[in-house]
């Protein structure tokens, strides 16, 4: 049948629908699930939010600003309002209507306490006194008990669920324009990423301090050194601070980042005495072309010869990338003699997604980031997809087809999808730490290809 619609694009929402089990495959396209849940979910039709932002509500209601009382009174009443139905069948999967509902309601709060802990210095997420709305969407979700204290569910988002929580709402911008990237694409529609940028900090916090530790022991184990040391996607330059506690003044530092956003959040730390005083800043530096950095560091007079790059999940924001355009990037910062340690989720299929439930927020990420142009890609090469067909290149395929060899000795990964590998074998990591030498250099170092 025809359609108003461009096909790529609204395959993306389609393929999301399908991991979660809303909708399944059939006769080469889609049908809604014939279960009750799925029934129910697409019946709850567009929500209408009580105000533009859920998360700048809530953080006025944290801080005790009610001199809007209307804004108050609407964030009160959808959060106390009661949830749709939370059917759900035996040996199947999907969210039901409530699950979404209350997801959609806990987001921007979760994110609204975590903004209002570091302004504030509360000690508790949620304030003294917690809004009666708030009490009721943490009540539903199971993240405080019946006192009205938080569960270890509780603590758990409390501590880990600002960071994926935070990299979903900076994505929010888009659902609006759904309709108008169906008929015309995105073309130029962007998102804001301000929310994202502390959000990326507490979510890489952990994997830049394995990353760290991994450069160190290559170090220790081959006798290289470097005096350079690039934290590209820079968000507050986490990574970097870590760096320059291990390494002090010893090393020339530099951020690079797309976004003004990042790189003047990135100043603000640095004036904070949280970075390098020294630090040098480029911006505009699209991570998929090289050459805007290699300027940077030219204009500094840094050499890229043995310098090493940190990054944490930015090569995927690589927009509209082939396997044949990724490659290409690898082999720009190849050429110029980069050490490249990255941290990238695992682009899992969506047969992997319908199979691990509630295991993993991947479906969540992935949406988000095909939705905006950008590209996941798995860490290894793996067999087609039963329900989505082949997958991209994998980051290790791009990268050794550019010339890097894969240190595998410093690489780190993260835990398994499924809790015991099933029966292809097949049992991918959440996200994976690569370590990518540059093969000139790894020839020096007596590194080979594993």
């Amino acid at each position: 049948a025809e359609t108003p619609f461009l096909a790529h694009e609204l395959l993306v929402d389609l393929r999301f629908l399908l991991s979660r089990g809303t909708l399944v495959r059939a006769s080469g396209g889609f049908r809604l699930s014939d279960t009750v849940a799925a029934r129910e979910v697409m019946a709850l039709g567009p929500i209408s939010a009580p105000v533009e932002s859920g998360t700048d509500a809530w953080l006025q209601i944290l801080r005790g600003d009610v001199s809007d009382r209307d804004v108050t009174a609407a964030v009160t009443a959808a959060a106390m309002a009661p949830l749709p139905s939370s059917t759900r069948e035996p040996g199947h999967f999907h969210p039901s209507a409530a699950d979404v509902e209350l997801g959609y309601r806990l987001v921007p709060l979760v994110i609204a306490a975590h903004l209002h802990r570091i302004e504030s210095g509360a000690t508790k997420p949620y304030g003294d006194v917690r809004p009666e709305g708030a009490t009721a969407i943490l009540a539903a979700a199971g993240l405080v008990d019946d006192k009205d204290s938080l569960t270890a569910l509780g603590e758990r988002v409390h501590q880990r669920g600002p960071g994926p929580f935070g990299i979903i709402e900076a994505y929010r911008g888009y659902m609006g324009q759904l309709p108008q990237m169906w008929r015309d694409g995105r073309g130029q529609i962007w998102v804001e990423r301000t929310a994202n940028v502390a959000a990326s900090q507490v979510a890489n916090a952990k994997t830049f301090a394995t990353a760290n530790d991994a450069l160190d022991a290559f170090c220790a184990d081959t006798g290289f050194a470097y005096d350079v040391f690039v934290e590209h996607a820079v968000g507050r330059g986490e990574a970097t601070r870590q760096r320059h506690a291990r390494s002090g003044d010893a090393l020339r530092y530099v951020g690079a980042d797309l976004e003004d956003a990042a790189i003047d959040a990135a100043i603000v730390e640095q004036k904070a005495g949280h970075l390098p005083a020294s630090m040098h800043f480029v911006r505009n530096a699209d991570i998929g072309k090289p050459r805007t950095l290699l300027a940077g560091l030219g204009t500094a007079g840094l050499n890229p010869e043995g310098a090493v790059m940190l990054v944490g999940n930015g090569f995927h924001e690589v927009r509209h990338q082939s396997d044949e355009t990724m490659t290409e990037v690898f082999r720009g910062y190849e050429r110029a003699g980069i050490l490249v340690i990255f941290t990238e989720e695992t682009a899992l299929a969506v047969d992997d997604l319908l199979a691990t439930a509630w295991n993993t927020y991947h479906a969540g990420f992935k949406y988000v980031h095909e939705r905006s142009g950008q590209g996941l890609r798995p860490a290894e090469a793996r067999p087609p997809s039963a329900l989505e067909g082949p997958l991209p290149r994998s980051w290790t395929e791009c990268a050794e087809a550019a010339g890097y060899v894969r240190a595998e000795k410093w690489c780190r990964r993260g835990r398994t999808v499924y809790p015991y590998p099933p029966p292809s074998g097949h049992n991918p990591c959440i996200s994976v730490n690569h370590f990518f030498v540059p093969a000139r250099i790894a020839a020096k170092l007596g590194i080979k290809a594993p």
